[in-house]
Parts: C-alpha cells; sequence; structure tokens
C-alpha cells in the first residue's frame, strides 16, 4: 500500500499523467472485479462476457481488464441430437459435457479444443455459467455449411436465479 501512495503523491507532483491514468486504471478494474459480488447488473455483464454476448464490443472490451480466471462455475454440453422438448440425450454416442474453468466460448470459437469438432458434428452446444444466485444459459446451433467450415449461432440465451435447495428458481431474461 505504501507504494502505491508514493507512486500516486510521485505522480501528482511530477504531473505524471500516463502515471495517474494507469493508477486510475488499476483502481476502476479492482473495483470493477469487486462489484460483481454486489451488483447485479455487473453480475449479469461478467456472465455475457464469458459467452460473447455483450450488448456491444465496447463493453465487452471494457470488461477484459478484469481478470477471468476461476470467476465462475462453467459447464458445457453437446449433442447432436436433442429431444422434442429441448433435453440432451446422455446416452447419445455424440453426447459430451464437461467443466471448464473459464471462456467456454473458447470451446467451440477460437480456443485449442476445436479439434473436438474438426470431424463432421452438428448438433446443439449450451454453456451454463454461474455465479452466486445467477445463472446464465446460452445454447448454439453448430452446422456444417461446407468441408472445414463450421457455422456457429446463438438460438437462445437465459438467465436464472438459482435458489441454493433446488437449483433454477425463475427466468428473467
Amino acid at each position: 500500500m505504501n507504494r502505491g501512495v508514493k507512486f500516486l503523491t510521485a505522480s501528482v507532483q511530477q504531473r505524471d499523467v500516463l502515471g495517474l491514468g494507469l493508477m486510475g486504471l488499476l483502481v476502476a478494474t479492482a473495483v470493477a472485479a469487486v462489484s460483481i459480488l454486489f451488483s447485479q447488473s455487473m453480475k449479469e455483464a461478467a456472465l455475457k462476457r464469458f459467452h460473447l454476448a455483450s450488448d456491444s464490443f465496447p463493453q465487452w472490451a471494457v470488461h477484459q481488464m478484469v481478470p477471468s480466471m476461476y470467476n465462475f462455475e462453467n459447464r458445457i454440453k453437446f449433442s447432436n441430437v436433442i429431444d422434442a422438448e429441448g433435453k440432451f440425450d446422455a446416452t447419445e454416442d455424440s453426447y459430451f459435457e464437461d467443466t471448464l474453468n473459464h471462456f467456454p466460448a473458447r470451446f467451440i470459437t477460437f480456443g485449442d479444443q476445436r479439434h473436438v469438432f474438426s470431424q463432421d458434428r452438428e448438433g446443439m452446444f449450451e454453456m451454463v455459467s454461474a455465479f452466486g444466485d445467477t445463472v446464465l444459459v446460452s445454447r448454439w446451433n453448430l452446422k456444417r455449411r461446407q468441408p472445414n467450415q463450421l457455422t456457429v449461432e446463438r438460438v437462445e440465451q437465459k438467465f436464472h436465479r438459482r435458489d441454493s435447495k433446488d437449483g433454477v428458481r425463475s427466468s428473467d431474461e
């Protein structure tokens, strides 16, 4: 803490605009990281960032400064076959599910795990991220338009409230 105060004092005395800007950026990042504990809108914005669902690119970009490691519980599912009610069949050969540390959307977009979809897979991909009592569920339809071209389309996105006793309690969106 003493180094921060010395840095801030020296920056003010020397009128170091860049130094003051850097300190302001660090404080803003710390406030944003802590605010997800108290602010529902910040919690939802952070969850949307993980699902590539921010309302705008600038909003997504601003949240990139906030550290992302291990913030949320992230789970994914995939299957070529979905029943009429939209449920995954765990007995289907194409079905798999996994728990990820961070950025579940990377699994189907730009991550190293894309090799799972290098075969001729098409189907439904679901991401579920949770923080406290807030859960975001996104579903993506994966289709092959041509060989080596995977089309990814978001078909559903919902926020839920999770009750500590029995799971999902209500839907917000």
